[in-house]
């Protein structure tokens, strides 16, 4: 048996390029990087990618299980080159070539042929003349995106012939040139998705220190939508733990359409972010200077029948943490607990106005 079930792989798993970003968090004044520098660093591993978008009939795709998973074109007269699969791009193939049951519901058919692939060389050799048999049964062109994945073209997503990849350097670039002095903090990049975490150049990613944030969201395979949100960063220890703010601002689109249409809205939007929150940082600043006797007391009354007892006590914890950015007895204390214990459901103004 050439793949024991110990072995075999069921297409590839998403691959980490760039995981950058801890020792910034650490205090590490030297790990920030100019936008220049690391957009240069993107488009040296777009470049190692050589990213290609391939239209062709799904009836011309052919999957050979016996082996770990690989891709080939073929028509009746050739084939084209082998390729390596990945598990994301299987099982957006499993969707196109969904069979109806006697229910009336449709079934993917990926991972029952996971569960059978993994067992032996027989089961594989049925789910390669299964899937064979089902792909060119489907009269439909799809869009197939690869990249060359340790010396390897590899497909990587599967989808419509309206979707529209964005190269991640496009958007950087983007934000480049309405804001040349942003930094890197943080970056992760794998072979389907990537997260960018950037900072105004004028600010300094100081201990306790509020600054702007771009948080942006890309995938080229169909992971999820184009998403960057403008938020509140603060180091809370030079370990790297840190607090964001609820997102003062946000921008979405799904991949479909006219890629530069939607790289220029994005500019635009991203244009407006600025100067979205000065309202918010103007009201933080005069809370950490307004002392409040008793604050406990006061948030324990103001507090109780708005949030759980579960939440209430999180808030307790936090509110006697080391981790809290203001000074200890001021409204910039009683809306760090809130924000450290509830980052995900506490918005700054319901936060001050509830101790005002």
């Amino acid at each position: 048996m050439p793949n024991s079930q110990n072995t075999y792989q069921f297409g590839l798993e998403p691959m980490t390029f760039i995981n950058y970003g801890k020792q910034a968090r650490n205090g590490n004044v030297d790990a920030i990087i100019p936008i220049s520098v690391g957009i240069e660093q993107v488009q040296d591993l777009e470049s190692q990618w050589d990213m290609k978008d391939t239209i062709q009939p799904l009836s011309m795709a052919h999957i050979n299980f016996t082996d770990n998973p690989t891709f080939q074109f073929r028509t009746k007269t050739g084939a084209g080159a082998v390729c390596n699969i990945t598990r994301h791009a299987l099982k957006q193939l499993g969707l196109y070539i969904q069979q109806t049951g006697l229910s009336g519901r449709k079934v993917n058919p990926y991972q029952l042929t996971e569960a059978l692939c993994i067992q032996d060389d027989e089961y594989r050799r049925i789910a390669t003349v299964q899937w064979s048999k089902m792909m060119g049964e489907i009269n439909k062109d799809v869009l197939f995106r690869s990249k060359v994945i340790d010396g390897v073209r590899t497909i990587t997503s599967i989808q419509s012939v309206q979707y529209a990849p964005i190269r991640d350097s496009e958007l950087l670039l983007k934000l480049k040139s309405q804001n040349p002095q942003l930094q890197f903090v943080g970056a992760t990049i794998n072979s389907i998705s990537s997260n960018y975490r950037l900072i105004d150049g004028k600010a300094k990613l100081e201990l306790r220190k509020p600054c702007d944030m771009y948080d942006i969201h890309n995938s080229d395979g169909g992971l999820r939508e184009l998403l960057a949100f403008y938020k509140k960063y603060i180091l809370l220890c030079t370990n790297g733990m840190s607090s964001t703010s609820e997102n003062l601002a946000y921008f979405n689109n799904r991949h479909y359409g006219d890629r530069d249409l939607i790289i220029a809205r994005f500019g635009r939007e991203i244009e407006d972010f600025k100067g979205v929150n000065d309202k918010l940082i103007e009201q933080y600043e005069k809370a950490r200077a307004m002392e409040i006797d008793n604050l406990w007391e006061i948030m324990d009354y103001r507090l109780n029948g708005t949030l759980t007892n579960k939440q209430m006590e999180n808030a307790n914890i936090a509110f006697n943490s080391n981790l809290i950015a203001s000074e200890k007895g001021t409204l910039g204390h009683a809306i760090d607990t809130l924000t450290l214990s509830a980052p995900a459901s506490t918005l700054f103004n319901i936060e001050s106005e509830s101790f005002v």
